[in-house]
């Protein structure tokens, strides 16, 4: 793909403390280099690109492979199914500097601690630029919109390919990987490789995380510019940000700053969420009341085989809180005209409500993903309880 001559307006999704450039000034992955001469460049640490507000990041598999789940490991060679040779396949997920938490997300690291963090699969941001896994031509990581395809112009307008489902136990087994087909939309990726084109315009200069706005001495004269923030002019000391004194507080903050996304035709794999209320590892993380309800997720989706995978350690947890609810709406339910009205008893209808919804969602999915017997689990937990579901003649719940 051609570099689109465009720049990307930069978000902060979900936390994750992304900047809006492909291009940072020498973004090798090592520390600043120290003790810089006047007029030379150091070299800094590539950061994270935020998707904007509605798009999600997803990147290529020739160059990735499948299955963009956990931490980020390179693979040399991807293995690919053979129908994969048509066209160039993407999935969602792209390669991010971060770790991943209990709950199964990607979590940026704090401002100052990149050069100790790892990589793991994010949906909200990718780390680009050079000598990094996306590199800064913005062709193997993008940006999309995540919306309901048109169909494959090319392909009759197919939207849909699903082979075989997943065979557990076969890793080779590629034919359960599903595509989807259809005109997606792309954010305009950014350019910030030359910042002094960019001074005519201030907000397109803020774009960029290795640009800066302000004046500096060139030739005996005071200018004020776009510069590359580590380009220092001799003999002059290191300058603070000045916006221009203008209505810039006041404007709109549009979305893609106006631009408009590109329509590509695209070959995506898609990823499905994964609800489980009680994740191991996570009160170490942050104490909550021992489950997680579906409004307080903060998790990565998750490719076909890690769905399936992971769904039979959720599914007994997410059986046994169903359980609990029920047993308990049994006792709330007739005490309720005795019960004082007060917010803990709409907080009560909305956990069980949302927990109900969610579950059967997880259900729908795990009759697609894992039908049968791929999805069935112990009746029995290892406390000894008796899950309350519907079970099978080898005491399994289905």
């Amino acid at each position: 793909m051609a570099r689109l001559q465009h720049l990307l307006y930069g978000f902060d999704t979900g936390g994750v403390p992304a900047v809006s450039s492909f291009e940072e000034a020498a973004a090798a992955a090592a520390p600043a280099t120290p003790g810089a001469k006047a007029g030379e460049q150091s070299v800094n640490l590539s950061q994270n690109v935020g998707c904007a507000p509605g798009f999600r990041c997803m990147s290529l598999t020739s160059e990735f492979g499948i299955e963009h789940n956990g931490e980020y490991k390179r693979v040399p060679t991807p293995q690919l199914p053979p129908r994969f040779d048509q066209r160039p396949v993407w999935e969602w997920g792209c390669p991010a500097r971060g770790t991943m938490t209990a709950q199964g997300k990607c979590k940026p690291p704090k401002p100052g601690e990149e050069a100790d963090a790892g990589m793991c699969w994010s949906q909200d941001s990718m780390i680009a630029g050079p000598k990094t896994p996306c590199g800064s031509d913005g062709d193997k990581c993008m940006c999309v919109k995540p919306v309901a395809s048109d169909g494959s112009v090319g392909y009759g307008n197919k939207s849909r390919e699903i082979l075989p489902e997943y065979t557990e136990g076969d890793s080779g087994d590629y034919g359960g990987v599903e595509v989807v087909m259809g005109n997606f939309q792309v954010q305009p990726m950014p350019h910030c490789d030359d910042c002094l084109a960019l001074s005519a315009h201030w907000d397109d200069c803020g774009q960029c995380a290795n640009c800066i706005y302000g004046t500096k001495v060139l030739d005996g004269r005071p200018t004020l510019a776009c510069y590359d923030k580590n380009f220092q002019p001799p003999q002059q000391p290191t300058p603070t940000e000045e916006p221009p004194k203008d209505d810039y507080q006041e404007k709109d903050h549009i979305l893609l700053k106006g631009q408009e996304p590109i329509e590509q035709d695209l070959w995506v794999i898609p990823q499905y969420p994964l609800w489980d209320p009680q994740p191991p590892g996570v009160e170490q993380e942050a104490p909550t009341s021992g489950q997680i309800f579906p409004f307080q997720m903060s998790t990565e989706p998750l490719s076909n085989e890690a769905w399936v995978k992971a769904y039979k350690a959720a599914a007994p947890r997410i059986q046994s809180l169903m359980d609990d609810i029920a047993s308990k709406l049994k006792t709330w339910g007739p005490g309720a005209p005795q019960t004082k009205c007060s917010g803990a008893l709409e907080e009560r209808v909305l956990k069980a409500n949302t927990a109900r919804h969610m579950c059967k969602d997880m259900q729908t999915l795990q009759a697609t993903l894992a039908p049968g017997r791929l999805g069935a689990f112990p009746r029995k937990l290892e406390t000894g309880q008796k899950l309350r579901c519907m079970s099978t003649k080898k005491d399994e719940c289905s």
